[in-house]
């Protein structure tokens, strides 16, 4: 049971990794609201990488010392008791309307 909350940044080792999912310990941002993540230990998080690619999914992020990009195309479900997790900050509103809004279209939710 996570007490984890939509917008919170956290820092998670992402190994095991394949092809092209993110790897290596980096932050990222809870995407998963309180009701589903205090309900079991998974929870839905984008992380966060520090190269700009040009991306069209990708959000910047200067929140909690991070100067980076939220990486919304490579959602995830992780279970933070097995890998942990060091708690960095929270996103602001307005970035998180942003990635909220990508997460939707991706998903076609109205």
């Amino acid at each position: 049971m996570s007490m984890l909350e939509q917008g919170d940044i956290i820092e998670v080792d992402f190994n095991p990794s394949v092809g092209h999912e993110p790897a290596k310990p980096r932050p990222a941002i809870v995407v998963t609201g309180y009701p589903f993540n205090c309900r079991s230990s998974l929870v839905g998080v984008v992380p966060v990488q520090t190269k700009d690619s040009g991306y069209p999914l990708h959000v910047p992020i200067h929140e909690a010392g991070l100067h980076g990009f939220a990486c919304v195309e490579m959602l995830r479900t992780i279970d933070v008791e097995f890998r942990g997790y060091r708690l960095l900050g929270m996103a602001d509103d307005a970035t998180m309307r942003q990635i909220m809004g990508i997460v939707r279209g991706m998903f076609d939710l109205r």
